[in-house]
């Protein structure tokens, strides 16, 4: 936390000396980050430049995955529930998330057009949401950590027995994992589609074999 212009530790409420700050927001929260940087670089810290992302916006990520051929499930942007709904196949599970969320909040299965339709009435969802393909097998997936041209770091995480959502920051489960040689060359890839220099990726290896990611 920021008090008086230092930087605390909130644990041990102890002034951090802090001199590098690699900051990462979402488009909407910029103007919430900009003091809080500003007191970093006046504090003599290198703040990079990475600053917001394309892919912070998951719809404008999506369709860069799609111009570069990554590999992504196939995606719709939900601004009308009804002009979803020749799209919408009751035979196929999907899941939907907000179009600027994190965290994993308001992601969830959905398994009919009648409950998406009543799930778009919930606020999670008011600044818009995106449809996704459901990939399986569900509460599985991976977080791989990039820098530069490598993966530096990757690790398996998972949701309870039938929930969806793998986030460590909800369920704190997660082991390392190693990926094979075409799956960091797909981590990496979608770093760099984004105009990034660093970026945690979520990839999901799906049950026939193709590795996805989300």
């Amino acid at each position: 936390y920021v008090k008086s212009n230092v930087v605390y530790d909130k644990k041990n409420h102890q002034p951090l000396n802090v001199t590098h700050v690699f900051p990462f927001y979402f488009s909407f929260e910029e103007e919430r980050f900009a003091p809080v940087l500003k007191v970093f670089k006046e504090g003599g810290c290198i703040v990079s430049r990475q600053g917001v992302s394309p892919l912070s916006d998951k719809w404008q990520a999506s369709k860069l995955f799609a111009e570069c051929d990554v590999p992504h499930p196939k995606t719709w942007l939900v601004e009308n529930v009804a002009h979803i709904k020749p799209m919408f196949s009751p035979d196929q599970l999907y899941v939907l998330k907000p179009k600027c969320g994190k965290q994993g909040d308001g992601v969830v299965l959905v398994k009919s057009f009648e409950e998406l339709q009543s799930l778009m009435l919930l606020d999670v969802y008011h600044q818009g949401a995106l449809l996704q393909s459901l990939i399986t097998p569900i509460g599985r997936d991976i977080r791989a950590f990039v820098i530069g041209n490598e993966v530096v770091a990757s690790m398996e995480r998972w949701a309870p027995l039938g929930e969806l959502v793998t986030n460590y920051s909800k369920h704190h489960n997660a082991k390392p994992i190693l990926l094979t040689k075409l799956e960091k060359a797909l981590a990496v890839k979608a770093t760099k589609v984004g105009g990034l220099h660093y970026a945690g990726v979520d990839l999901m290896r799906h049950e026939n074999g193709k590795t996805y990611v989300l």
